[in-house]
């Protein structure tokens, strides 16, 4: 991810090798990134299916779902969504094997009203993931009474 210009790009390496040997594939511009406000890209994540990865956009408040190509390891906008709050700023993935479920929890801040027009309340939003279509639904947002920086999960 390339925060400032709003770009993915894609790598071949050779974990079996010589790891410092990385040969770049593809450059995927994320699409409109408002300058105005320096807030380009954001994070990266791979689907649990290893067949998707998707980006947020904090100057845009989307989440950008690419399709992963396994053979030529490049990488191809599958949809887009919006983050159900403003400035995203990390997210993961968690499968529910139990339920057959994909999750993304994304992390998103408040902006004062005169950068974003409404104050909205930090929250993680909450995102079924569809792994045929690699589409995003959005689910719940939870209120956080401090801004979530980064979320994770721990394996039972």
């Amino acid at each position: 991810m390339n925060e400032l210009n709003g770009s993915v790009t894609a790598y071949a390496v050779d974990l079996g090798g010589d790891l410092t040997a990385w040969e770049e594939l593809q450059t995927v511009s994320l699409g409109k990134i408002d300058r105005s406000h320096h807030r380009g890209g954001a994070e990266v994540a791979v689907s649990p299916c290893g067949g998707y990865l998707v980006a947020g956009i904090r100057s845009t408040d989307e989440l950008v779902v690419f399709r992963r190509d396994r053979a030529a390891g490049t990488l191809a906008i599958a949809s887009r969504c919006p983050a159900a709050g403003t400035t995203p700023r990390h997210h993961a993935f968690w499968h529910d094997a139990a339920a057959g479920a994909t999750w993304l929890f994304a992390t998103c801040h408040v902006l004062p009203p005169h950068l974003h027009g409404a104050q909205q309340p930090d929250q993680v939003a909450v995102f079924a993931f569809d792994e045929a279509q690699g589409v995003l639904t959005h689910h719940v947002s939870i209120p956080c009474s401090m801004p979530p920086a980064c979320i994770g999960f721990l394996d039972e």
